[in-house]
């Protein structure tokens, strides 16, 4: 067994977990990804290239245990505009693929499947292949969830939660055209939003500003999928809850 600076062999002759460690765990989690298919964006950023605006994003949640490191993964989507376009309203840096538009943690999406645990260098190779083999399962989700109207029916789903969901509902009708569902959209949430913590409510009510400006001086382009009526949008919905979920 290689025993690397700062890791230690413990009473049962195992090493000690530490984040040199886990380090390892993550480049070697991201190494067999990558054979599977998958793009490194940068350092434990993984994607998964599907069309010009959508990305496949892979979440790798780590910890360290006693004596394993346990990696918890996620599937889910990027979408490149709309995550741009948020970034540019709330006057963030944006960096490809570093956050998800949304994911689910495959414990979700599949009953029963317990984390990947990594308790020596021996498990390296192995055990980050079947986690890769076990996310490729996945990427045909990641392909019918890659649309505008998934992004939507998805941030509504989950709109009381955090992760910025009512401002990804808002923005992604703008770029798919429908300005007056987003307007429509926006002056619910405000009034939602009125009922929070000023610290809640000030940065929604600066990003919605922002938002209808937009809507108010700039005609967006609108994707193929624009065409898709709300009834579609939410049988389409339904259908891949069902399926995958």
């Amino acid at each position: 067994m290689t025993i690397a600076i700062g890791e230690q062999l413990n009473d049962n002759g195992r090493m000690g977990m530490n984040g040199k460690f886990k380090r390892r765990v993550l480049d070697a989690c991201e190494a067999a990804l990558v054979r599977h298919g998958f793009r490194r964006v940068r350092l434990h950023t993984i994607a998964l290239d599907i069309s010009p605006d959508f990305q496949g994003w892979v979440g790798l949640n780590t910890g360290l245990y006693g004596d394993r490191v346990r990696v918890t993964p996620a599937v889910g989507v990027h979408c490149v505009p709309l995550m741009r376009l948020i970034c540019s309203l709330e006057k963030r840096h944006y960096k490809v693929s570093e956050i998800t538009t949304f994911a689910f943690s495959l414990n979700t999406i599949k009953k029963g499947i317990d984390p990947f645990n990594f308790m020596s260098e021996a498990d390296l190779e192995h055990e980050s292949e079947r986690l890769a083999s076990f996310v490729e399962q996945y990427v045909p989700l990641m392909r019918d969830f890659s649309s505008y109207e998934a992004v939507v029916a998805v941030s509504k789903w989950r709109s009381d939660m955090l992760g910025g969901y009512p401002e990804k509902v808002a923005t992604a009708l703008y770029l798919m055209g429908r300005t007056e569902e987003a307007r429509a959209w926006l002056a619910i949430q405000l009034e939602l939003f009125r009922l929070r913590e000023r610290s809640t409510f000030e940065p929604f009510a600066e990003f919605a500003s922002n938002l209808l400006h937009l809507i108010e001086t700039e005609e967006v382009s609108a994707p193929a999928a624009a065409a898709s009526s709300s009834a579609h949008l939410d049988a389409r919905w339904d259908h891949l809850r069902g399926s995958y979920l």
